[in-house]
């Protein structure tokens, strides 16, 4: 539980986790030599609800058992054998033999209300110390067998100690068993794991072993012998996927903190075609209101920002490829952010050339004392957002490091455009015989 997934869980006092298609309810007595005559006019006297319309004894029962009327039993004298169904308060199916094989489930629209009940301290202490009641994590049934319309949950009981913990796991994946096809999980341990699961294991031939996170058991597979080496094959999946989740679990059992699922969402083709074309409609947007931006305030100045922002967007996706980095949504606000920054620089050369021309001085001064004595904070500034970046690189995953990729990215193609392209064009404009530039400013300059 939590960080101990793997624990074990005896057959005769716990759910057993048999195919949901074994369960055949019935609803007779085995036995039962009571014939339908003598039932009809007869009074039933061991059901204390009998006479109640079924509302009235539905409101009786859920006062007087509010844990156990959302349980259903079932009961086989062995585990190959067919499940009866029996009733969990007045037991008239079954009497609750001590051998056997058990199962009980919950509905899908009553687990939660079952969980919080666990959940209270006053049931936690009148539980055996010794023993855990858990669901199972997923839902399970088909048409056939779905409770009252809907999935349902199993309920194990399983030890209050767990003999093994998830830290010993060091790999599980998902496999394939090569004669019949089926879903498997490989699940390997350390050494020490690998001596303890062989103790394990062999005290619990033919019976459960469940794997527990965060108080769910996730799988309950049957012990067929004695695993000596520690590498193990899970099978029973119902597909890769669960195969896969499986494997997931093994492995999150090894981390030291508790893992809990804060958000779990499934994105559909449609739905991500949608943030797609939503994401690239806002670059582009964001692109576009910052290039007018630049030449309705600086003109022709702005103009030669505009020209190296575009360059400055191209070099920045021409560059992913060598890292071998695709270009996902937040390598799209990478790249957006980067691009403010460009135009900061931008902006801060710009200022100091007005400043230089507003001193009375010519156009290629200007334009040098601009670009020299803005550069230090130009550099000081991208370097600090690239350090920023570095440990996002280090330290995130995912599409965090998708995001830090392309900022670095950006600030060095940013260092360049900024200030080597656009100065290029101004040595250019002033070769080609420029005396002055518009660079929004009321006066221009002259020579």
């Amino acid at each position: 539980r939590g960080d101990e997934p793997i624990d074990t869980a005896d057959v005769v006092d716990s759910a057993a986790a048999i195919d949901s298609s074994a369960i055949a309810v019935s609803d007779t007595v085995p036995g039962d030599s009571v014939n339908a005559d003598t039932a009809a006019t007869e009074p039933d006297t061991t059901n204390p609800y009998a006479g109640l319309s079924d509302d009235e004894q539905l409101r009786q029962i859920k006062r007087d058992y509010p844990l156990t009327y959302m349980i259903q039993g079932f009961y086989a004298q062995d585990k190959d054998k067919q499940f009866q169904q029996f009733d969990m308060i007045l037991k008239t199916a079954v009497d609750f033999p001590t051998t056997g094989v058990y199962r009980f489930i919950v509905s899908e629209a009553n687990q939660a209300k079952l969980q919080r009940i666990l959940d209270r301290n006053d049931v936690k202490k009148i539980m055996p110390i010794d023993l855990d009641i858990l669901l199972g994590a997923k839902p399970q049934g088909t048409t056939q067998d779905k409770v009252d319309g809907a999935g349902f949950y199993d309920i194990y009981g399983v030890a209050g100690e767990a003999d093994l913990t998830g830290d010993v796991v060091t790999e599980a994946f998902p496999s394939f068993d090569p004669a019949s096809g089926a879903s498997t999980v490989i699940m390997e341990m350390n050494s020490l794991g690998a001596e303890r699961w062989s103790q394990i294991t062999g005290a619990n031939v033919g019976k459960q072993i469940a794997i527990i996170l965060d108080g769910r058991v996730y799988s309950a597979p049957n012990v067929i012998d004695r695993i000596p080496n520690g590498s193990s094959s899970i099978t029973g999946m119902s597909g890769a996927d669960e195969a896969t989740l499986l494997s997931v679990v093994l492995k999150a059992g090894a981390l030291k903190a508790p893992v809990k699922i804060i958000e779990e969402r499934v994105v559909g083709p449609s739905l991500g075609e949608d943030s797609i074309r939503r994401g690239l409609t806002s670059s582009v947007l964001s692109f576009a209101l910052v290039v007018l931006f630049m030449f309705i305030y600086y003109m022709m100045g702005g103009g030669l920002a505009d020209v190296a922002l575009m360059m400055n967007v191209l070099l920045v996706v021409a560059t992913l490829p060598a890292f071998g980095a695709t270009l996902t949504l937040p390598g799209i606000a990478g790249i957006i952010l980067a691009t403010a920054m460009a135009v900061d620089a931008n902006i801060l050369i710009f200022e100091r050339i007005r400043e230089e021309l507003a001193a009375g001085r010519d156009l290629k001064t200007s334009v040098k004392n601009g670009y020299e004595k803005a550069w230090s904070a130009i550099l000081d500034s991208n370097i600090t957002n690239m350090l920023s970046g570095l440990v996002l690189i280090v330290l995130g995953t995912g599409p965090v490091k998708g995001f830090a990729l392309t900022l670095i990215i950006g600030v060095l193609m940013t260092l360049f455009t900024a200030v080597v392209v656009t100065r290029a064009m101004f040595e250019i404009l002033i070769s080609s015989g420029a005396t002055t530039i518009n660079l929004g400013q009321k006066k221009s300059a002259t020579a």
